[in-house]
């Protein structure tokens, strides 16, 4: 399993009910919502990970097709009997029948399709991630997304402070080597979960370098793709909106 847009939180879960959505209306009119809404606070293009690993079932471009136009630009991917969508999208980044893997980038955040917000300047910007169990019609079988539920930032030890010099195979007992596998565990690439015990050892180093190379998008042969953090820039990039707190320490080290 893998967090589809680590480092944001869900904003309006799914089952929530309100008029604006017409799946299973109750007596006062509000249907629930289908699916799990991560709010990007009026802004686009924050990479969109696969949560599992499947096949590219089809892609939408803001067309009346695939789940519909008001799910905008969306990509659904085919897993064991589960559709999981990832709805409107700024950027679709992978191509129809194509098998994807857990954590491979598929897409950018964005608004389009039906949106409403109020904070700019994308309004209504967010990513809507929905699963759907046979017969994958709309609301014919209501499936809380679990895909998605996947450990994170925070999930074993608070977010805090991040020292860039930690991030470096060979540490041992070090907090900011925990934070750093905490947010490997919410990122989920390998489907392997790492131990949380401060010590970056060969399981680390693996995790960091398929993120290099999955999310950065660094060759195989790029002497970036080391597995280690080899600097303040890709530390904030991995660390971006997860709470915690990167620190440039690499020159003057102090933790």
């Amino acid at each position: 399993m893998g967090h589809p847009i680590p480092g944001f939180t869900i904003t309006t879960p799914y089952g929530s009910r309100s008029d604006l959505w017409s799946c299973d209306k109750d007596a006062d009119g509000r249907g629930i919502h289908t699916g799990d809404d991560y709010s990007t606070g009026g802004q686009i293009g924050f990479d969109v990970l696969a949560t599992a690993k499947g096949r590219v079932l089809f892609v939408v471009r803001d067309v009346d097709a695939g789940w519909g136009k008001s799910y905008g630009n969306h990509v659904v991917i085919e897993s064991g009997g589960v559709r999981h969508g990832y709805c409107h999208l700024s950027k679709i980044l992978v191509k129809k029948d194509k098998e994807v893997r857990v954590g491979q980038r598929i897409g950018l955040s964005g608004n389009s399709g039906h949106v409403k917000g109020s904070i700019g300047p994308f309004f209504g910007a967010h990513l809507h991630y929905e699963e759907r169990t046979s017969p994958f019609t709309f609301c014919s079988v209501a499936r809380k997304p679990e895909l998605s539920r996947a450990p994170g930032p925070g999930f074993t030890i608070p977010v805090g402070d991040v020292f860039v010099s930690k991030l470096q195979l060979g540490v041992e007992d070090s907090n900011s080597v925990r934070r750093l596998q905490d947010v490997l565990n919410g990122v989920h690439l390998t489907g392997h979960r790492l131990k949380v015990s401060g010590n970056y050892t060969a399981p680390t180093k693996h995790e960091v370098r398929a993120w290099q190379m999955t999310v950065v998008g660094m060759g195989a042969d790029s002497p970036f793709a080391t597995g280690s953090i080899p600097g303040v820039r890709q530390a904030l990039r991995l660390f971006a909106r997860t709470g915690n707190k990167v620190i440039d320490d690499t020159f003057d080290p102090v933790a």
